[in-house]
């Protein structure tokens, strides 16, 4: 899987420049503030066709100053967060396309884009970042496959780090569960919830089961990227 971050080629950005033709005032269809602390707040315009979603997002202070504004091309499962950071910076994570990532560092008024090269990579929806261990959680999953999580380094967050499948680091990973999901952080280790498939004679049942990971085992994984 060709992982190469094209964010800033020219082939993507002309990719960019001809499907952010969808943003004209025909295709609007709503508005909505999204309060990310009480400080910040997204102010999101959707537009849509036939075939796509799309929507253009503004970050607004309190004072209503316009701090930064960006383009989802593909707003499935969309999301934004706000991340008080250990280092004392504020960000922003959010999605610019379907695939990839983007973070704001509202602080420093910076930002990074990372677009994979192969489609078909992991789609985030939400993230949870842990600022004691400056892991970051990410909800998502990979086109029509069941909800997963990865994890990945998040102490320099405008630089490219690897992820961690979660299910595929687990014994039987994607046979043995359908939907993994976060549950909550214990101490130094996470714990997640799971949809666990068995056998019961000769039909196929689930059920609901939390798994920990501790700091050994995910440190290891992370470690091994």
């Amino acid at each position: 899987m060709d992982m190469t971050n094209i964010a800033c080629t020219e082939k993507y950005q002309a990719q960019r420049k001809e499907q952010e033709t969808i943003f004209t005032a025909s295709n609007f269809q709503n508005s909505e503030v999204i309060q990310l602390s009480p400080e910040y707040r997204i102010e999101k315009n959707t537009y849509a066709t036939a075939n796509i979603s799309a929507t253009e997002n503004t970050l607004l202070n309190s004072k209503n100053d316009i701090i930064y504004r960006y383009r989802n091309l593909d707003d499935s499962g969309e999301f934004c967060k706000l991340i008080n950071h250990s280092n004392g910076n504020i960000y922003i994570v959010f999605r610019i396309d379907l695939y990839g990532y983007s973070v704001f560092n509202i602080t420093e008024n910076k930002a990074f884009h990372y677009i994979p090269e192969e489609n078909e990579t992991f789609i985030w929806t939400d993230i949870i970042y842990n600022p004691v261990n400056n892991i970051l959680v990410v909800s998502g999953c990979f086109w029509a496959c069941p909800f997963g999580i990865h994890i990945l380094n998040f102490s320099q967050p405008m630089i490219e780090t690897t992820w961690v499948d979660i299910h595929k680091q687990l014994d039987d990973g994607y046979d043995k569960y359908d939907d993994i999901d976060f549950t909550r952080w214990e101490n130094d280790n996470l714990i997640l919830k799971a949809s666990e498939i068995y056998q019961c004679g000769e039909t196929s049942k689930t059920r609901n089961i939390e798994i920990p990971i501790s700091k050994q085992q995910y440190s290891a994984w992370l470690h091994a990227k």
